[in-house]
């Protein structure tokens, strides 16, 4: 939606039309030129799409960039642009290969993934693909007697309840939400020290109430909700 705004904002479609214009007038002068002579004729009709084309790959480049300035101004997670992008490259991989050549009017979807990522590098903005999916969602359920930390509504951790194991599972939850995120590879988890660490970040602390202390079978558990949010995403782990 951000996109097609700054489409309309930056009267894409008026700036398109007078420039189409511009090239039709000079592709009508050549072939008039032409006394009729067919290769001049096809070869100002070939000018004219790959001109216009290319005015059109500009504007759509300029609309991704743009639309994600108002992502980040709005206040939207910006890598939203970056999901929706791999969408489309993903349904472009299933299907079979194109060469459009100059009647290409969009760049294609992997470079506009890598542009948008590169963006958000650049203004220090953290690209976290499992907001706007919706996906590696933590809670913390105390609704029964035993208290218990969900991943996309399956039980990853969890205890006999008291404020002891509430409090870890709490803040278990914390550092997930911030560090377990879709590009996380199995050995960014493992089991040191007594503790879950997740690449730099401490997931659990050596000592942990009741029956918490099984971090191995935790760690699975988790491996095991990033597997099913990876494979609904197949794209996140091209990138």
């Amino acid at each position: 939606m951000a996109h097609e705004m700054v489409h309309v904002d930056q009267n894409h479609g008026m700036k398109m039309s007078a420039k189409s214009s511009k090239v039709t007038l000079a592709a009508l002068a050549v072939m008039l030129a032409s006394g009729g002579a067919m290769a001049p004729i096809v070869l100002a009709q070939v000018a004219q799409v790959a001109i216009t084309s290319g005015y059109t790959i500009e504007f759509e480049k300029e609309a991704d960039s743009m639309g994600l300035d108002v992502l980040i101004a709005s206040g939207y997670s910006p890598s939203a642009m970056v999901t929706v992008m791999e969408g489309f490259m993903h349904e472009e991989l299933k299907q079979p290969q194109r060469e459009y050549g100059i009647y290409m009017d969009h760049p294609e979807s992997i470079e506009r993934v890598r542009s948008m990522s590169e963006k958000l590098k650049n203004l220090h903005i953290k690209l976290e693909r499992k907001t706007p999916l919706h996906l590696l969602v933590t809670f913390v359920d105390t609704s029964s007697n035993r208290a218990k930390l969900l991943v996309d509504g399956s039980e990853v951790w969890g205890g006999a309840k008291s404020d002891a194991v509430v409090a870890e599972l709490l803040r278990a939850k914390a550092v997930l939400d911030e560090h377990f995120q879709m590009e996380v590879v199995p050995y960014d988890l493992r089991v040191e020290g007594g503790a879950l660490r997740l690449k730099n970040a401490t997931v659990t602390r050596p000592s942990l109430p009741g029956d918490l202390q099984n971090l191995s079978d935790f760690r699975e558990k988790l491996l095991a909700a990033l597997a099913r949010a990876q494979k609904t995403r197949p794209a996140t782990r091209y990138f």
